[in-house]
């Protein structure tokens, strides 16, 4: 009998990860989380000029954004702690059997990026449905476009608090890490950059501006 491939391996992770996950019902969780957050934003988003009712796709869709981008971050990157911390148990049951590190890590990413993306399109469904029973499909693209973004934002986080988790050791000390990231590149990086151009020459503060958009997941979203 042939041995599993290195990617027949990687895939027998992931679904031992998909399974934890779905045993963990986090997904629903995250994915109610999402529904009641965009249902409550499509509805009553005009409520301060005294309007309520569904919003179309493309007003919802920018009424979400920062939204997303403030929660979606936190989230991933909690879940993600949670899965690779070995005091959760289930990694050092990986490790028990004949998979190589590189392959754990990477069908664990693909199992949490899997599992977010399940629960975004669920919660973000959800309330799609509603808007297009009631207001009608126009717009629709710039609202699956803000889905595809919300799943790569949270598999970027994932995979950097992966990285983290990892090199942290101790899981109260990756999460104490990545609360400071979360707080840095969501709350303070558009501040630095906003400093370093008022410090920097011209010429230089465009390229720092340029390259910290694309070196932040967050302002990469925005763009």
């Amino acid at each position: 009998m042939n041995a599993p491939t290195g990617a027949a391996l990687i895939l027998a992770v992931t679904r031992h990860e998909l399974r934890i996950v779905l045993r963990n019902r986090w997904v629903l969780v995250y994915a109610a989380i999402f529904a009641v957050l965009t249902t409550a934003v499509s509805y009553f988003g005009l409520a301060v000029i005294e309007l309520t009712g569904f919003q179309g796709f493309e007003r919802t869709s920018i009424s979400l954004l920062n939204l997303v981008l403030y929660i979606v971050p936190l989230a991933s990157m909690l879940i993600a702690v949670q899965s690779f911390s070995r005091e959760g148990g289930t990694t050092d049951q990986l490790f028990c059997e004949p998979v190589s590190r590189a392959q754990i890590v990477w069908g664990k990413l693909l199992g949490l990026g899997l599992a977010n993306a399940l629960a975004t399109v669920l919660g973000f469904g959800f309330t799609g449905f509603l808007i297009a029973s009631r207001v009608g499909l126009y717009g629709f693209r710039s609202y699956a476009v803000l889905v595809a973004f919300t799943i790569l934002v949270a598999l970027a986080f994932s995979s950097l608090a992966a990285l983290l988790t990892i090199l942290a050791r101790r899981s109260s000390r990756a999460y104490a890490v990545i609360l400071v990231v979360w707080f840095v590149l969501v709350l303070l990086f558009d501040l630095a950059i906003i400093g370093l151009s008022f410090l920097l020459p011209e010429g230089y503060a465009n390229r720092a501006a340029f390259a910290g958009l694309f070196a932040n997941p967050v302002d990469a979203a925005r763009v």
